[in-house]
């Protein structure tokens, strides 16, 4: 199905359609639950809550195990009693990696105690604990706009990129000028880079094994936090983890620049009319990273190209979030 919008023609099959209905889901159900939330933390009345249990709820619903904390209690709003669980206001709410994280989460909030709960007046049965809104619903959203943007670019873009480009021989094809990145010969960047992943993943798994293994051994399976000196049985893998983790992040984007100067040096050997570069054409380059056969050797550099940066920007994301956040 082909569908104009301001001149421009969308290509939607099927799988596209249910794709971005459920990012369109996503998207108005995390913005409408967060509005939700906002008002109920503006709006509420603060009211005595007596607690009847408190608990952490193993979660394994998801890929991994996450830990949802319970605080189940009673209070009165209008003469009428109620009995409430719910933390923050809202229907998404946050869950917790670890189980300690989820147990400081109903810290205080003992069998018996007498707690405040908040209460929206147009909602006297949704009360909640804590007076907050969570970033919960902020990421279902983002999650949502992100899965529609990347359809429609997909869908927008020429459905064949990155095909049919005949490329003439290196010698016909004129100077070279990409033979070099920062005065380093090009396959020498190809080769480091290349090696540099391999050996730093290696390095990573085992410095993380190790780690655990030092871990287990001095703490066993108590839940208890420990201070390592950083030469230590236990500090001295985790600094080997995180050095070659950093040793990852720049190893990918070594490679990342090489198999973009690779493109360039490809997009001088092509026969003919040149085609727009899908890094100047958003469209042409998320359905060009889509494509999983018949893409060329030009095609082909320009997806993984595209792989290598996202891979960097992940591997980078997560390292800024351990230091700084």
């Amino acid at each position: 199905m082909k569908l104009s919008v301001g001149g421009t023609i969308l290509h939607l099959t099927r799988g596209r359609v249910v794709v971005l209905l459920f990012a369109f889901a996503l998207f108005g159900f995390g913005g409408y639950d967060y509005v939700e939330q906002r008002e109920a933390v503006g709006e509420a009345e603060a009211v005595d809550a007596v607690v009847l249990n408190s608990t952490v709820v193993e979660d394994t619903a998801g890929r991994g195990i996450d830990y949802d904390p319970r605080v189940e209690y009673r209070y009165s709003y209008g003469g009428t009693t109620y009995t409430g669980d719910d933390f923050f206001p809202g229907s998404i709410t946050p869950s917790y990696d670890t189980e300690k994280e989820a147990l400081s989460v109903v810290e205080g909030y003992d069998e018996g105690e007498t707690v405040t709960a908040y209460v929206d007046p147009d909602r006297p049965g949704g009360a909640f604990l804590e007076r907050r809104a969570t970033n919960a619903p902020l990421a279902m959203a983002g999650a949502g706009f992100f899965v529609a943007v990347v359809v429609l670019l997909h869908a927008a873009g020429a459905q064949k990129p990155g095909r049919g480009n005949e490329l003439v021989p290196v010698d016909a094809a004129g100077p070279d000028r990409y033979s070099t990145i920062a005065g380093v010969q090009l396959d020498a960047v190809y080769r480091y880079s290349k090696r540099g992943i391999a050996v730093s993943s290696v390095a990573f798994f085992l410095s993380l094994t190790a780690f655990t293994v030092a871990l287990l051994a001095t703490t066993g399976l108590a839940d208890v936090t420990v201070q390592a000196d950083p030469l230590g049985p236990v500090g001295a893998p985790l600094v080997a983890a995180f050095v070659a983790y950093t040793a990852l992040v720049a190893s990918v984007f070594a490679y990342g620049v090489w198999s973009f100067t690779e493109y360039r040096h490809l997009r001088d050997r092509i026969d003919g009319e040149t085609p727009p570069s899908p890094f100047r054409h958003p469209t042409r380059l998320v359905t060009i990273a889509l494509t999983n056969n018949g893409l060329d050797k030009y095609g082909e550099r320009v997806k993984y190209t595209a792989v290598a940066f996202v891979v960097f920007g992940f591997l980078s994301f997560v390292l800024v979030s351990i230091l700084f956040l």
